[in-house]
């Protein structure tokens, strides 16, 4: 730890690689890690950074954190918890990956000298360890695994009827609000021919259906995403399993393709619901690494009640019964944390200057682009925004750690006072490129 020129603010955490028993440069942890107030007694084991920190999220004084170890670059920390943490100093954690024991220095109520109001002293603490850091983090997902499974239900053939398409561009709040607008015809189909008692109940048992499903469904959903939306913006990689249902109307490999169409129908609701929030997630595009799969599991027919009817002249039972409507869903029934999605990183300078040069010949440069990360990043291909410009790269994928050069020409003929050009580098797995100016004064 070190307070050092470059950090973060306070006491910052500091790492250096022992190359061939060279020590590197120091580097600075990152602002995931290191914040404005003070990170200390770091401490690194099983592919994991153990260090205390008194302004991250905790109970008070400094707590202790894990962040998994990305190579070189960290995951959000996660708070060890109460068995571990205080109100008060909690610091110096480290533990025997043997034994499983841990200890950890601390001036919490009890502490010898500590009194009511005064913590002045620091004792060991120590106990067993029951699950590893990763292990915390599916912990705090247990909130979100608590509202499953969220089933959702459809009106027949719903969406785009008579298609074959495996996808839709419709929302499941337009699915809903269609088939509640249904519940008056649902309500005549099943009432039918009935009077009475016999009607009443059957009016009873629709009314009863929309109620206590499918509202419900709608109302889980919207609970369940800023559940989900909280989570994905912790920069956590999550998929959710949905399966799909369908009566047994039609053929199998069409009710196939019509629970895939459900399914895109809840990825329709989740990249527009909350104000987009949950789209860049879904495209891979979020600027904190999380990322938000769909698995999709559309079983069609082949789990539906044989019970239902798939008469398609007696649609009171093959559509409008209770049965039927029940077979017409999808499940959202399982979240599952996946390892972080390392996103490639390059670091160059993102500003070169020439200075002043004359305007008679071509001049060239190198710029150095580093790979910082413990994966290789492959660079497909470079560009500039001008012809002047001519960017060159020794080679498109650089090894974990490596430094290669970037030749750059630039011809200043006919050029004349204040340049500034771009070059673009475009790395796999992004979408925007990374962008180096050039600046420069053409006398």
């Amino acid at each position: 730890m070190s307070d050092r020129a470059g950090g973060i603010g306070g006491l910052d955490i500091w790492f250096s690689d022992n190359r061939n028993g060279v020590w590197a440069a120091p580097r600075n942890a990152g602002d995931v890690v290191n914040t404005p107030g003070d990170e200390l007694s770091p401490f690194a084991l099983g592919g994991y950074l153990f260090f205390s920190s008194d302004w991250h999220e905790g109970f008070g004084g400094l707590d202790v954190f894990c962040a998994a170890d990305l190579g070189g670059v960290f995951d959000k920390p996660l708070n060890l918890g109460k068995s571990v943490n205080s109100p008060q100093h909690d610091m110096f954690f480290w533990t025997d990956p043997v034994s499983g024991r841990y200890f950890f220095s601390s001036n919490r109520e009890g502490a010898t000298g500590s009194v009511e109001g005064a913590y002045c002293c620091h004792d060991l603490y120590g106990g067993i360890i029951e699950a590893d850091c990763s292990e915390i983090a599916e912990d705090k997902l247990e909130v979100l695994m608590d509202e499953l499974p969220v089933k959702l239900y459809f009106h027949n053939d719903e969406p785009n009827p008579d298609s074959w398409d495996t996808t839709s561009t419709v929302s499941y709040s337009d699915a809903f609000a269609s088939y509640l607008a249904l519940v008056p015809q649902y309500e005549k189909e099943n009432a039918r021919g009935l009077e009475g008692d016999a009607r009443e109940g059957m009016l009873s048992v629709t009314r009863d259906f929309f109620d206590l499903h499918v509202k419900k469904g709608m109302a889980d959903l919207e609970r369940f995403a800023p559940l989900l939306l909280d989570e994905l913006n912790q920069g956590k990689h999550i998929r959710l399993s949905v399966r799909g249902f369908a009566s047994p109307r039609a053929q199998t490999d069409y009710n196939v393709n019509l629970t895939r169409r459900r399914i895109a129908s809840l990825i329709n609701y989740l990249s527009f619901t909350l104000g987009g929030a949950i789209k860049p997630y879904l495209d891979g595009t979020a600027a904190n690494g999380g990322k938000l799969e769909v698995e999709q599991l559309p079983f069609g027919e082949y789990r539906s009640d044989k019970r239902v009817s798939d008469d398609l002249v007696n649609e009171r039972a093959s559509i409008y019964s209770r049965g039927a409507c029940m077979e017409r869903k999808i499940e959202i029934e399982l979240v599952t944390l996946l390892p972080p999605v390392v996103k490639p990183e390059l670091v160059y300078p993102p500003v070169y200057q020439l200075g002043t040069i004359r305007g008679d010949s071509i001049i060239t440069f190198e710029i150095p682009l580093t790979n910082p990360t413990a994966l290789p990043v492959q660079i497909d291909h470079v560009a500039a925004s001008c012809g002047c410009t001519t960017p060159v790269l020794e080679r498109s994928i650089l090894a974990p750690g490596e430094t290669i050069r970037m030749t750059v020409g630039f011809d200043p003929r006919d050029r004349q006072g204040e340049q500034h050009k771009e070059v673009y580098l475009f790395i796999r797995g992004e979408i925007e490129p990374r962008v180096v100016l050039i600046e420069g004064v053409v006398e």
